[in-house]
């Protein structure tokens, strides 16, 4: 019978030993998957700032780029009015080039503009990248702090079941009644002396001191001790007259059994050690997490972003209508200028045949002339 109790309790302490070393090890699972996600949103926090100084470098230059377009278009315009108003007096070589350089600026805009859009959408991507890997920092956090409330918890009430054990303690003591006392009220005082000595004999007894500091000297210094416990069984075992005092007195024995307790205040002391042993550097998160509680989530900066996008593809397209507009414009000028050169070299081919006919007609009249007999008189 011995043998199977002492295998008994050894299988229990070797459960209990597997089951300390199975929580370790879950702990340091969670703990684990809490770096990895806080690294994942360090990254990822570090992709959105890279993602938006690319962002604002794309935007400079596709700025840079609509005040080239906007310049280029202005000239070739002008361009344009100025030979509307003075005909012939730009050459169709001068136009194609503006149009040209009009056209290489329009195609660069737009090309900067895809940058942007683009830029953005990168953007977009590592805000939501950075949302989902903040969320997956919690979810972590959230289980390692779950994981290890059961592990404290259990510590705490290991440490509590220690102090709260039962006592049985013995107490012997002579109490001198006094001159007011009756043996029965002087009896009761002896007893009531003795069930205070075992409260202290085995109870948990707390020390506090407080210290008040005025014009940096102590003015005040105290120290106040609390008792916890409570006696659940008394057994006198003896009681007699003694002799001593004025008034004579009683010799008191009895044993009792007392039962400890904690305060909230000492349990709350182990709970905040004991938290501190087994989340260690990563109880620092439980703050973070809860700072970021109430804190609005990226979706309004992505909404904000998406409005830009969208007001950028709309001037994308009106900045398209219009280059189509122009280009048409310009067709229609190229087109009336070649109607204009072909008529003019028509009416100077006229004009150069005309001048050959004249000439031929006057080399005609010439021969006639040198032909004719010569009259003598």
């Amino acid at each position: 019978m011995i043998t199977i109790c002492r295998l008994l309790f050894s299988f229990i302490v070797f459960l209990t030993f597997q089951s300390s070393v199975s929580a370790a090890d879950t702990l340091a699972t969670y703990k684990q998957a809490v770096d990895i996600a806080d690294s994942r949103v360090e990254g990822a926090k570090q992709s959105v700032i890279d993602e938006s100084n690319a962002l604002s470098r794309v935007k400079s230059i596709s700025e840079n780029l609509s005040r080239e377009y906007d310049d280029a278009k202005s000239e070739y315009q002008r361009l344009i009015s100025f030979d509307a108003e003075n005909p012939g007096s730009v050459s169709f070589e001068q136009l194609s080039a503006k149009r040209a350089e009009n056209s290489r600026a329009y195609l660069a805009y737009q090309e900067s503009l895809g940058e942007v859009t683009r830029a953005e959408a990168q953007l977009a991507e590592s805000a939501r990248a950075l949302r989902q890997s903040e969320i997956d920092l919690n979810t972590a956090i959230s289980a390692l702090k779950s994981a290890g409330i059961e592990e404290v918890e259990r510590r705490v009430s290991q440490q509590k079941d220690a102090f709260e054990r039962r006592q049985v303690v013995e107490v012997s003591l002579d109490y001198f009644c006094t001159e007011n006392e009756t043996f029965k009220t002087c009896r009761q005082a002896a007893i009531q002396k003795a069930d205070r000595e075992a409260i202290e004999k085995g109870a948990v007894v707390t020390i506090s001191s407080t210290t008040e500091i005025r014009n940096f000297q102590i003015s005040s210094d105290s120290t106040t001790s609390e008792v916890n416990g409570k006696i659940i069984d008394r057994q006198n075992v003896l009681m007699s007259p003694v002799m001593g005092g004025e008034y004579g007195g009683i010799h008191y024995e009895m044993r009792a059994t007392v039962q400890a307790y904690l305060p909230d205040s000492m349990l709350q002391g182990f709970r905040s050690e004991i938290a501190l042993e087994v989340y260690g550097r990563h109880i620092n998160y439980f703050s973070r997490q809860d700072s970021s509680e109430g804190v609005s989530s990226d979706n309004d900066y992505l909404a904000e972003i998406e409005r830009e996008h969208q007001a950028r593809l709309a001037e994308a397209k009106r900045l398209e209508a219009e280059a189509k507009r122009l280009e048409a414009e310009a067709r229609a000028k190229a087109e009336e200028e070649r109607r204009l050169a072909e008529l003019e070299k028509r009416q100077a081919e006229e004009r150069a045949a005309q001048a050959l006919r004249y000439k031929e007609q006057q080399e005609r009249l010439l021969k006639k002339k040198i032909r004719a007999p010569a009259i003598v008189f």
